[in-house]
């Protein structure tokens, strides 16, 4: 039952949070929206929003711009001497 609930509350979180993103692209969001979307964590490669239900010190929004983001540190420091 508990784990149900939980399951639940995070779908609800979820569809709350895009439905605020949403909003806030097309420039009709409200206040409290507006401070929901700016709380949440960006993605250190693209800035895109860090999906809710990763961890909490999560740096990448997925594994491909973990991947992207060694690759280019990588030719930086290749082309750097």
């Amino acid at each position: 039952m508990a784990k149900a609930y939980r399951a639940r509350k995070k779908d609800i979180a979820k569809y709350e949070m895009a439905v605020a993103t949403t909003r806030a692209q097309r420039g009709e969001a409200s206040s409290e929206q507006l401070a929901l979307v700016a709380m949440q964590p960006r993605c250190a490669h693209c800035g895109r929003t860090i999906p809710a239900g990763t961890r909490a010190d999560a740096r990448y929004c997925s594994r491909a711009c973990k991947a992207k983001a060694a690759r280019a540190r990588r030719v930086f420091r290749q082309a750097d001497p």
